[in-house]
Parts: C-alpha cells; sequence; structure tokens
C-alpha cells in the first residue's frame, strides 16, 4: 500500500473518529440546545466530504459555499446577491441553495468506491445503505439552524458566490497581454470562414448525411408555452420553474432535428458510458440528447432556457499534427424563451466551451460593446435566427469531423430521420460501472478525463484549464481572449441589444 494512500486514509479515519465521538455526544444534550447536533453534523458531513474528495469523486458542477457545508451555489442562484429583499424570497433562495448539495452530494456518495463507504459508514457506527440518509439529514438539521441565525443569513448571502474558471497566475505566466494576440487573430479568422460558411448554407459535403429527430409528440403554440412559463413563476423569486410534465412538454416542442454530416462512426450521435477501462466513451446504439433547464436575466427579469446537449465517439484526428481531434467530442444548442413562449435567442457551443456561436431572433442583434481596439472576443452570430412556422422545427446542420454548427433552418415536424431519445443531463454525474459500482463522466475538475486536446500546448497562457477538452455543465469558459462563461446569468445582457 502506498504512503499517498495510507496518508488518504489517515484523513478519513481522523475525521470519522471526530464525527462519530460528536454524534455520540448529541446524545446527551438536551433538545433545546441547537449547537451540540449542529456541530456533531457539521463534523459528519466534514468526514463524508473529506472522503469524497480524496477519493476524487466530488463534482465540480456548483460550488461548495464557503463555512456553510449543506449549501452549493450556481452562477444564476449567486447572482441574486444584491436581489433578496424579503424574507420569504431569502428563504425560497436558500432552499434553492440546500436542494443543489442535497442532489450533488447524493451521486458524490453513489460514486464512492464501495470499500471507502464501507469503512466511512463504519467509522460513523450506521451502516453503508444509510449513509446518504444520514448525511442528509445532518444538511437539513444545518440548513435550517443557518436559516433560524440573522447572522448566519447574512454571512451565507455574501458567501454564495462561483469563482470563475480562468486561472491569472497562468495567464500571467503565459505573458497573456503578448501571447493573446495570435490568439485573437485566429478568433477572427474562424470568425471570418464561419460567415462565409452561413451565407453557402449546408453543404456538409459527407459521404452520408444523416438526420436525428426527436420523438413524436404534440407541438406546443407559443400561448400555451407563455402560459407554462407564466404558470411556473409562482414562487417568492418568480423564479420560471415549470412541473416535470410541463418541462417536458416544453422540450419536445423545441428539440431541434440534428443534420449530421457523417464520414465515420465518430460522426454519430451517442450517449456516454463507463467503459471497462473505467474512462467514459460514446457508445452509439442509443442516439440520446441530453436536456437540462437553465435562467438568464433579461430586462431585469428571470427567462427559462431549454438546453440540449449531445456526444460523438471523437472528434477524428485527420493527422499526426491536428491538435483539435481526439476522444470525445459534443455540443450544447440552447434555447432562451421570451414572455411571448416564442425563442428569444439562440446559442451554442462545444462540449468543450469553444466556438460559442449566437442567432438572436428578430429584432434583437448582436451588442459590440467594446473599443475597436480592445482585442477581447466579441459575441458573435453568423446569421439572425429563421422564425419558427406553426408545426415546424429547427435544423442544426454540422459538418463531418469538426461537428462545427454550419448551418441553421427549420422543416416541417414528422419529417424522416433517426429517432432519439431524451435522459437528464445531470445523469451523467452518476454512471454505472461495469464492476458494478457508479462514476460520474467529469473528474472533479468538471473535465472528461482523455479528452484532453494536444492544442492545451497552445492556449495554456489563456487560464483555461486544458483547453479543447470536454466538461460538464457550469464549467464552460468559451472565451479565450476576455473572459465569459456559457452559463453566465447576465450574459444576453451583454451580448444581445434590442
Amino acid at each position: 500500500m502506498s504512503a499517498t494512500t495510507l496518508s488518504a486514509r489517515f484523513r478519513i479515519a481522523a475525521a470519522t473518529a471526530i464525527a462519530a465521538l460528536s454524534l455520540a455526544s448529541c446524545a446527551t444534550l438536551a433538545p433545546d440546545t441547537p449547537a451540540g447536533p449542529s456541530a456533531a453534523c457539521s463534523d459528519m458531513l466534514r468526514s463524508v466530504d473529506t472522503a469524497i474528495a480524496t477519493a476524487g469523486v466530488s463534482d465540480a458542477g456548483a460550488a461548495r459555499v464557503a463555512g456553510f457545508p449543506a449549501h452549493r451555489v450556481n452562477r444564476f442562484l449567486a447572482s441574486f446577491s444584491d436581489r433578496l429583499t424579503t424574507a420569504d424570497g431569502f428563504d425560497f433562495w436558500a432552499g434553492e441553495l440546500r436542494a443543489l448539495d442535497r442532489e450533488i452530494r447524493g451521486d458524490e456518495i453513489a460514486n464512492l468506491p464501495s470499500d471507502t463507504r464501507r469503512e466511512l459508514a463504519g467509522a460513523l457506527g450506521i451502516a453503508p445503505d444509510a449513509l446518504g440518509d444520514t448525511a442528509e439529514s445532518c444538511a437539513e438539521s444545518i440548513h435550517r439552524t443557518d436559516l433560524a441565525d440573522p447572522a448566519r443569513r447574512t454571512a451565507l448571502l455574501h458567501a454564495a458566490v462561483v469563482p470563475d474558471h480562468y486561472n491569472d497566475w497562468e495567464r500571467f505566466a503565459g505573458l497573456y497581454a503578448v501571447s493573446a494576440i495570435p490568439i485573437s487573430m485566429g478568433y477572427q479568422r474562424w470568425r471570418a470562414e464561419t460567415t462565409e460558411q452561413f451565407s453557402r448554407g449546408a453543404d456538409l459535403q459527407a459521404q452520408t448525411v444523416v438526420d436525428y429527430v426527436p420523438p413524436q409528440s404534440t407541438m406546443l403554440q407559443p400561448s400555451d408555452v407563455a402560459a407554462i412559463v407564466r404558470n411556473a413563476r409562482s414562487n417568492p423569486l418568480g423564479i420560471p420553474y415549470p412541473e416535470p410534465q410541463d418541462a417536458a412538454r416544453l422540450f419536445a416542442t423545441f428539440a431541434p432535428v440534428w443534420r449530421v454530416g457523417t464520414e465515420s462512426d465518430d460522426d454519430r450521435i451517442g450517449r456516454p458510458e463507463i467503459g471497462p477501462d473505467g474512462m467514459g466513451r460514446t457508445a452509439t446504439d442509443v442516439p440520446t440528447v441530453f436536456t437540462r433547464l437553465s435562467h438568464t436575466w433579461w430586462g431585469g427579469k428571470p427567462l427559462l432556457q431549454l438546453n440540449y446537449g449531445i456526444w460523438f465517439p471523437a472528434r477524428t484526428l485527420t493527422g499526426r499534427f491536428d491538435i483539435l481531434g481526439g476522444h470525445m467530442d459534443g455540443l450544447w444548442w440552447r434555447v432562451t424563451l421570451g414572455e411571448d413562449g416564442r425563442p428569444l435567442v439562440y446559442d451554442t457551443i462545444h462540449q468543450c466551451g469553444c466556438y460559442h456561436t449566437f442567432f438572436p431572433a428578430t429584432p434583437l442583434g448582436i451588442a459590440d460593446r467594446y473599443p475597436a481596439s480592445d482585442i477581447r472576443e466579441r459575441p458573435f452570430a453568423p446569421t439572425t435566427a429563421p422564425s419558427l412556422g406553426n408545426g415546424e422545427r429547427m435544423v442544426v446542420s454540422m459538418a463531418p469531423v469538426t461537428h462545427y454548427v454550419v448551418d441553421i433552418g427549420t422543416q416541417p415536424i414528422g419529417s424522416p430521420g433517426t429517432a432519439y431519445a431524451f435522459a437528464d443531463d445531470d445523469g451523467l454525474r452518476s454512471l454505472p460501472t461495469p464492476g458494478g459500482g457508479r462514476k460520474s463522466l467529469f473528474g472533479p475538475d468538471g473535465i472528461v478525463a482523455g479528452t484532453e486536446r494536444m492544442e492545451r500546448f497552445l492556449l495554456w497562457p489563456m487560464g483555461i484549464a486544458s483547453p479543447g477538452a470536454m466538461r460538464q455543465w457550469g464549467t464552460h469558459a468559451t472565451a479565450f481572449v476576455g473572459r465569459r462563461h456559457f452559463d453566465d446569468p447576465f450574459l444576453l445582457d451583454q451580448a444581445l441589444t434590442r
């Protein structure tokens, strides 16, 4: 056994011993003494989180809140720091942070190696199967204690922040002010080439073109969509949270047709899984589109976004010096819904965070808020989005090999194609392994192991971890020159103009 393994086990043992003693001490405290149970639960969660971190199964999809072990936060929820004006609003907001922690820690515990789970549960004096429920019970206790203390409420509001995904030290060491110049020039060339491609239309130049179509379903009218979103705002913060059945109807209505130029199996839409070697890969037996709800601010009001993610087995290497190709590939397609039930804007990135492209609906356009001398990447729209007619779907056309989006259009529902299935994107946080356990597709840094690209050796001075690698929702930095995140809740306010 290595010294590293012994050290890791010592840390877990020490933390769990403290937690076990604290939990035992709770039995001697009076029921109306909150400090004991709260301290015991904090120790218990600390031991669980230590085991999770040591095992390398921490999840990067939402940020932990420093000093508040029962809460996690994403960028949209963090944007409420100066918008919570009522006690009900604060309680609802804090409950959303608690829900994020509940969901994520549950997957982290499920992803623990079986021997680690047994050792941890044994040290805490509970059954391994009870580990998740016990941790959740403790987290709920801490949450209630925090909300009952005015000082803790204020502290939570200030602590709920999400760090950006840029490394300033790497930018400093890589002489960012100088090295960003050729990167900016390359970005400008890509924009020009993409604009020219869109002007030509969808010539995919592939051996085969495959249309992946959503399951047949009833299409909602804009008035129905607007009603669902309006009714979903019945919470103290007015955030549209549609019921699961309504969310499914929305996803079905705006699901795109994926038109993919196909040269090899690397160009076939599939579903990620954990292979026998413990690494992620994309199986192509069941074409699958992964869905996720998100929110953004527009005009001072939170809007609902529908996100559709796809995965390919690879971006095929085209030669020995291909710095962009590699294992696994994919992209996100996002639909931001306006108050009238119609798409306000579409935008897309690859699963690496690269190639961020907007398609605003008329009358919106791209806002250029930088002076001419500023080399930061400006929001890019090669064309406006076509209007969806009654009974039409958006068609997203992608080139073979590169999977670049090269055209968008519309076509009537019911057009022939290869049917795809829907799945929840959060399911990728805990996938079954061939050995009977569970594992996240993503590492603790949010990156899919094995998807590194050679471009990282050229682009590291831009401060993004492993440029070109596939990564988890919530960790997508989308600008090499400048700073931009795909899940920035103020992105549309910055990128669009009326």
